[in-house]
């Protein structure tokens, strides 16, 4: 395929996700299926760039944030045990902690990668987790900041810019996601 209409094709899948999430969190979407279809086409979108930089993190975020939107779709019910938030909790630390190693250890490469499978678990892990009602919305917006923030360097590594994109608006739209519901909160 040529690289321009594949770098197009990501950055529609950018705009898409970014435009789900901000309807999400400002409470614009009237039905949660409206946000799950949107996410359905920008996964695929976003998977279709990601291929082609070989940048095999966001192919696994968003094949993973595909099927777990499909099964949301068509009602699969994922049945979550009450260990799943503390395993994945201590796995992130643990992934996190062994690329900081590497990372000042002078093995940037390894620690960078590192990372980035590191935030495809985060990804993963914590939409999961929100769809089945164990994250609540601001853990789910702290989670996506994270997860953006050490997913970047590999990106840039592989300069997948439309990944990149979604990653700068995520860590925005979370942070302003984080800041409206502490805002809802203290109205309420």
């Amino acid at each position: 395929m040529n690289l321009m209409i594949v770098e197009m094709l990501g950055w529609l899948g950018t705009a898409t996700y970014i435009s789900a999430y901000i309807l999400l969190t400002t409470g614009f979407i009237s039905t949660e299926r409206i946000y799950l279809n949107l996410n359905v086409i920008a996964a695929a979108l976003v998977m279709i760039v990601s291929v082609a930089k070989a940048s095999w993190p966001s192919v696994f975020i968003n094949l993973f944030w595909g099927l777990i939107t499909i099964s949301q779709i068509v009602n699969y019910p994922l049945i979550l045990s009450q260990w799943v938030k503390p395993i994945f909790q201590r796995f992130m630390m643990l992934l996190l902690g062994c690329a900081l190693s590497f990372i000042f250890a002078g093995n940037h490469y390894v620690g960078v990668h590192i990372l980035a499978w590191c935030s495809t678990v985060g990804y993963s892990s914590s939409y999961l987790l929100f769809l089945n009602g164990r994250l609540g919305i601001i853990e789910f917006h702290q989670w996506n900041f994270l997860v953006a923030i050490i997913l970047i360097p590999q990106l840039l590594w592989v300069r997948n810019w439309p990944v990149i994109a979604i990653q700068v608006f995520w860590l925005g739209i979370a942070l302003l996601g984080i800041l409206h519901q502490y805002q809802r909160r203290k109205h309420i």
